[in-house]
Formats: C-alpha cells, structure tokens, sequence
C-alpha cells in the first residue's frame, strides 16, 4: 500500500483558511492563526508563524506548536500551514488532556530563525513607515494583523 504524497484535511476546514491574504503594506502573507486562552488565569497567546524560502521551496513554521510544512508556491505554504494548525488543535483539544500537545516550542534553531526573521522585518517595515505620507486612520475598518508592518 503506498502512502500519499500529500495530506487532505477533512472536507470540515474552514473556507477561511483556504485562503492567503497579503498585507497591503508589506505585501507579506499573513497567516490566520487562532488566539489561545488559558481556561485557568485567562492569559491569552497567539500562535507565531513566519516563511521563508530554503532550497527553492517556501517553507512555513509555527514555532509554537512545531509544525512545519512546504510547498512550491508562497501561497501553498501559507494555506497548508493553516490547515495543518486547524487539524492539530481540533486532534488535540478532542482528547482528554492537552499537557504537552498545546504548547510544543520547536527547536531552539527554528525559535533564533524567527526571531532574526523578525528583527529583519521590523526593520524593513520601519524604514518603509518613514518614507509614507500618513493619513487618520478609519477607525471602523480596524482589525488586528499578524503581519508586523
């Protein structure tokens, strides 16, 4: 019996998640990750993902939950990554316990990679602010963006 080459979520996935929205200032991917709340103390996380390109393939991480998946195209990485976390979290919060399945940091090497990503990009964008013509923002169209523009 031959295994697949690629992993199919079941039919119950979101539509939203099928989808890859870019920032529209940045023009970075940004990822619809879901926002974590501790039932006890109410603290609440939101899950970390970034991309990036290795060997002529994109290749998205969460760094939270040590999931990582790959694909030719940007968009590919990003939809397959959302879905992967949506079928990860639905697995682990079906069970009994979730000690030990909710957080899993990946490794240390993949956790410096963000945040040298990250660094990068806050300065990028910062430079990029700097050069625009700012206007007052409509405060009916707020939402909150991952990207970090």
């Amino acid at each position: 019996m031959s295994m697949p080459n690629e992993l199919h979520m079941p039919e119950s996935v979101p539509p939203e998640l099928r989808e890859v929205r870019i920032c529209s200032d940045c023009g970075t991917p940004m990822f619809a990750l879901p926002l974590l709340r501790c039932p006890d103390c109410g603290c609440e996380l939101r899950l970390r993902a970034f991309v990036y390109r290795r060997h002529g393939k994109y290749i998205a991480e969460c760094i939270d939950l040590n999931l990582l998946v790959q694909a030719e195209l940007l968009g590919n990485a990003v939809v397959k990554l959302q879905e992967e976390v949506y079928g990860y979290l639905k697995v682990a919060f079906d069970g009994a316990t979730t000690r030990g399945l909710v957080l899993r940091p990946s490794p240390l090497t993949h956790r410096v990679r963000y945040q040298v990503d990250h660094f990068f990009r806050c300065l990028s964008n910062r430079r990029k602010r700097q050069q625009r013509t700012w206007k007052p923002a409509d405060t009916s169209t707020y939402y909150s963006r991952i990207c970090q523009c």
